[in-house]
């Protein structure tokens, strides 16, 4: 963490945070494939929500990386391709759907959709179906549920993108701008272009050896948080209990530059101290760690490198501290 001043940090972080705790009332499904809610009381919100993610693009954070495909090529314009794994796994009417998409022969197919009066609603209204309809009528299905049902919603979310002129700018650019509304995963590779070392010494010195040394272990933890072999133990706030938290690709993000996503490059410093005591830090607001050239990290080996890094993540303000 670092002191508040805005100048980009603080504004990931909060978007960060807001994009990761979506109230039930305005959307269906869970982080991080959302679907919206129909909630004609609430198109106020759902153009706020939109118009919050035009602020993010403007200020160079990342998308809200939450949204199912199909709810995000359908905010963008884009040809349309629902398929029953986008419908929330909470909603009853998921499971007749994988019914009729799972029918192998006509007689079982047309009693599905018999036993599906819903269809009508949603604009199937044809009395007898052959299997060859199956992919037609389980696209029309979906696509109602998860775009049609919900257009109004859309289109309040889409004129809060309009703001700034984000949305004409997002669609001219379909492809990367996809890739900002749904979730992508992290990888080594991604987090490790994220903090480009930035050495201080002349090569073969005695401070550049140990600047090498410190890029080394960081970049052994970025690969095993990428395997999901990071973790460390915290207390837990309710139950006063020690319970153990995975360090993820996305929390070293976050603590190096308020995003969760590989949106940015920044740096990884390193400065001399002889202070033992001296942890790492991390500037938010211009994507720098802050790597102290000190006993704590120096000595020892790689997962005990992982091991005091990934206490300082959670010690940091946003994790661990208020």
């Amino acid at each position: 963490g670092e002191d508040g001043a805005d100048t980009g940090g603080p504004t990931r972080e909060l978007l960060t945070i807001f994009f990761n705790s979506q109230p039930s009332n305005l959307f269906r499904g869970s982080y991080p494939s959302y679907t919206f809610r129909h909630n004609l009381s609430s198109l106020d919100l759902y153009y706020f929500l939109g118009k919050l993610v035009a602020i993010a693009f403007v200020n160079g954070a990342a998308g809200p990386h939450f949204f199912c495909e199909t709810v995000a090529r359908a905010i963008l314009g884009l040809k349309l391709s629902p398929n029953v794994d986008e419908i929330p796994l909470d909603e009853d009417i998921r499971e007749k759907l994988l019914a009729i998409a799972n029918a192998n022969d006509d007689a079982k197919f047309q009693n599905e959709i018999n036993t599906f009066p819903e269809r009508f609603d949603m604009g199937l209204i044809k009395p007898k179906f052959k299997l060859d309809d199956k992919d037609e009528v389980v696209s029309t299905l979906c696509r109602h549920i998860l775009v049609s049902s919900v257009g109004e919603e859309i289109s309040s979310f889409q004129r809060g993108l309009e703001e700034f002129g984000v949305r004409e700018i997002l669609c001219k650019y379909p492809d990367e701008s996809l890739q900002e509304l749904i979730h992508v995963d992290v990888t080594y590779e991604d987090a490790k272009n994220c903090f480009l070392p930035a050495y201080t010494s002349e090569l073969r010195s005695n401070q550049r050896e140990k600047e090498t040394q410190l890029t080394f272990k960081f970049h052994q933890l970025l690969r095993k948080a990428a395997n999901g072999t990071v973790s460390v133990n915290i207390v837990n706030q309710f139950s006063g209990e020690e319970e153990s938290k995975t360090i993820t690709l996305s929390d070293i993000l976050q603590f190096g530059s308020g995003s969760r996503f590989a949106n940015f490059i920044g740096e990884l410093r390193f400065f001399e101290t002889s202070d033992s005591r001296r942890r790492i830090r991390a500037d938010t607001c211009a994507c720098i760690i802050n790597l102290p050239l000190n006993s704590r990290y120096l000595n020892g080996s790689s997962t005990e490198f992982c091991i005091a890094f990934s206490a300082d993540i959670i010690e940091s303000q946003g994790f661990g501290l208020p």
